[in-house]
């Protein structure tokens, strides 16, 4: 059966780690906000007001839109060279939106944390009563820049991490632990130490 849950589920799901991707809940995120909010504003000064023209959107949004989707773009493509350092056997968590190795990865924290920030100020400046009139929210210059920055953490968090291990085969040993374990992973330089 397909639901909004399990449609979600499969949006943010990141096949390559196994775990939920904290930039796609981003694009993913901004691009419903930013849709509902311009669909309700064009709606409604069709049904408030008789105008049935097509509303602007301001340059501020668009920017917004831009980073989020360059920060997408760019972690797919740094997530290939160096994935996150999670098992692929491992259910996936919520916590992965802002852990990495089960412990809380601070730029990952960061970009979730303005990230929810921004969708719930966005959506309540979305609510104003003069909102048929004054348009769409304007995101203040400073807030972007933040948002800049906060994905430039987060990519960097990802470009400066360490070795990763994916798969390890087979799961589990018994003593005396004969059996020869097969490591899957990437960026593992000489001598690199693995504790299993």
């Amino acid at each position: 059966s397909c639901s909004i849950g399990n449609a979600c589920y499969f949006m943010l799901f990141d096949k390559q780690t196994n775990t939920f991707s904290l930039s796609k809940l981003q694009a993913l995120g901004w691009t419903i906000v930013v849709l509902w909010s311009y669909l309700f504003f064009a709606l409604g000064r069709i049904v408030l007001a008789g105008d049935f023209s097509i509303p602007d959107l301001n340059s501020s949004v668009l920017e917004l839109l831009g980073i989020s989707y360059t920060g997408l773009l760019t972690a797919r493509g740094v997530g290939k060279s160096f994935p996150k350092n999670d098992l692929a056997s491992t259910q996936p968590k919520l916590c992965d939106l802002f852990s990495e190795n089960n412990e809380i990865s601070l730029p990952r924290l960061q970009l979730f944390a303005f990230t929810l920030v921004g969708f719930i100020l966005y959506l309540a400046a979305s609510l104003n009563p003069d909102f048929f009139n004054t348009g769409l929210p304007k995101i203040p210059d400073t807030l972007n820049a933040l948002f800049l920055v906060s994905q430039g953490g987060y990519i960097g968090g990802k470009l400066t991490g360490a070795s990763a291990v994916n798969h390890i085969l087979p799961r589990r040993i018994t003593a005396p632990f004969l059996s020869p374990v097969t490591i899957y992973g990437r960026n593992f330089a000489d001598k690199t130490t693995i504790l299993v």
